[in-house]
């Protein structure tokens, strides 16, 4: 069984999922050694992960490569926004 293929990783969804793994799984490590805003590293790695699963689906045109620089904005909202779903029980106040 996979959980992750390349094919899946090139979609939103897919890409929002890993993103938000490894940041949660990487971000204090991250933190003391490059000192970059979490929104920054969000976004890098977000363009990272879509620009190499293009790559490995065989979409390396300039085109594709430029979308997916503006289809990390998409991915990086996400997986904070995800985050602040699950830290905030879905948008509920905490008493």
């Amino acid at each position: 069984m996979e959980f992750f293929t390349w094919e899946t990783l090139a979609t939103s969804g897919g890409a929002i999922v890993l993103v938000t793994l490894v940041v949660q799984f990487t971000k204090i490590q991250v933190d003391k050694i490059l000192k970059i805003p979490t929104r920054a590293y969000v976004y890098i790695l977000s363009a990272i992960i879509l620009i190499l699963a293009n790559v490995f689906t065989g979409n390396t045109d300039f085109n594709t490569l430029f979308k997916c620089l503006a289809d990390a904005v998409v991915v990086s909202a996400g997986a904070m926004g995800a985050y602040e779903g699950v830290l905030n029980r879905g948008g509920k106040e905490t008493p």
